[in-house]
């Protein structure tokens, strides 16, 4: 059965609350005890953890996860982006990686973590970044086996934003993913961000069918009035139907995972219906 997901930051679900982010969620959302129960409510049954703030210490993090659990919510986690450094490891991407492994800390058998290609700034090349990706990938592809609970990655697309990225389009991040023969290895499509390309910069609309058909996760959010992305369906302008019906129409099986920036919207009247109304449009129409 298909699931419906929502990304919410880790500080949130520590109750922790270091940034605004985590702030305006507990505004809209309450407490970690009664967001989830209201989330499951609306039928969300997958929370995405994101955003792992540096200030937050192994125990909150243990926290989050042991709520998750106990909540009876499955998970899936957004990676961490390399450091601002030429030395860092893959590993640095996954810092939680190990607390996972603790017993009773989760009981899924497997996760799905997004991931964002490597990117840089000023005299970086689009080359360069696309071969740190593919050995990103490729070690991942690799090192995986080893890792319990068993993990599937997701490459996902990215939003043209003045960086140096060899992800904007569905045909790099289809390209960077055929280069990694692994069933470790999939993509992950942000209906948002290539909408917004779309809009911005002249990019396809849809996806080519070879990049539907490696869908294996989903960041789902509509665009505000200005065109910023991870926002509520309230204007309703990245044509869900089309695209949902697409991945339905090939069986995808993983998460309808809505990603909203909840400090995007933190201004607008009636914020929690806006949520509600956002997982009711994914529910219709995967149903």
């Amino acid at each position: 059965m298909n699931k419906i997901g929502m990304s919410l930051p880790w500080d949130y679900l520590s109750e922790n609350y270091i940034t605004k982010e985590s702030t305006v969620v507990k505004d809209v959302l309450g407490t970690p005890e009664k967001g989830l129960k209201l989330l499951k409510s609306f039928g969300v049954t997958s929370i995405e953890l994101r955003h792992l703030n540096p200030g937050l210490k192994t125990e909150a993090m243990r926290r989050a996860l042991l709520r998750l659990q106990e909540s009876e919510i499955n998970i899936s986690i957004h990676s961490e982006d390399p450091p601002d450094s030429d030395n860092w490891v893959v590993t640095d991407l996954f810092p939680w990686r190990e607390l996972l492994e603790e017993p009773g800390i989760i009981s899924q058998t497997d996760i799905t973590l997004a991931l964002h290609p490597v990117t840089g700034k000023g005299k970086s090349s689009v080359e360069k970044l696309g071969s740190e990706t593919l050995r990103v990938l490729s070690e991942l592809a690799t090192i995986q086996k080893d890792w319990r609970p068993a993990y599937h990655f997701a490459l996902e697309n990215q939003r043209v934003k003045g960086l140096v990225d060899p992800g904007t389009t569905f045909d790099s991040i289809q390209t960077l993913w055929s280069q990694v023969d692994s069933p470790a290895i999939g993509i992950c499509w942000d209906f948002g961000h290539g909408y917004a390309n779309h809009l911005k910069n002249n990019y396809p609309e849809m996806p080519s069918d070879k990049f539907i058909n490696a869908v294996t996760h989903t960041h789902i959010h509509d665009l505000g009035p200005s065109g910023s992305t991870h926002w509520p369906f309230i204007e309703n302008k990245v044509p869900l139907e089309k695209f949902i019906g697409k991945l339905k129409n090939r069986n995808y099986q993983g998460i309808y995972n809505l990603e909203l920036g909840f400090g995007r919207f933190a201004d607008i009247p009636n914020r929690l219906k806006a949520v509600e109304k956002s997982v009711s449009r994914i529910k219709g129409l995967i149903e």
